[in-house]
């Protein structure tokens, strides 16, 4: 049995998912780097992608030193995202201490 067939996976709900150790892609200068590759060209995908990086920022947030800032980049290339979309992705994580969205075309 493969290892990801042993925990069920509730993919529309990251809070239950068993997230275990942190592998953060970089981390450096005090900075965790989160690289994000995903479809974000629509809402419901937007959301779900927001709400996978606010868990993943929380447990991560566990384990590292304090006041390590989570950098979340999302890799858009190829996606037709308005300025719109990306600036609404951002203010739903503007008022958080210590987490950053970034978005590279």
């Amino acid at each position: 049995m493969s290892w990801w067939k042993k925990q069920p996976i509730e993919q529309d709900n990251p809070e239950k998912l068993n997230w275990g150790p942190v592998n953060p892609d970089l981390f450096k200068d005090g900075a965790c780097i989160h690289i994000m590759n995903c479809d974000l060209q629509d809402t419901q995908k937007r959301t779900r992608t927001i709400n996978f990086a606010l868990d993943k920022f929380k447990h991560f947030a566990e384990h590292l030193p304090n006041e390590t800032k989570q950098i979340f980049t999302f890799d858009i290339r190829g996606q037709l995202l308005s300025s719109t979309d990306i600036q609404a992705m951002k203010e739903k994580v503007e008022q958080i201490p210590n987490i950053n969205f970034e978005f590279e075309a």
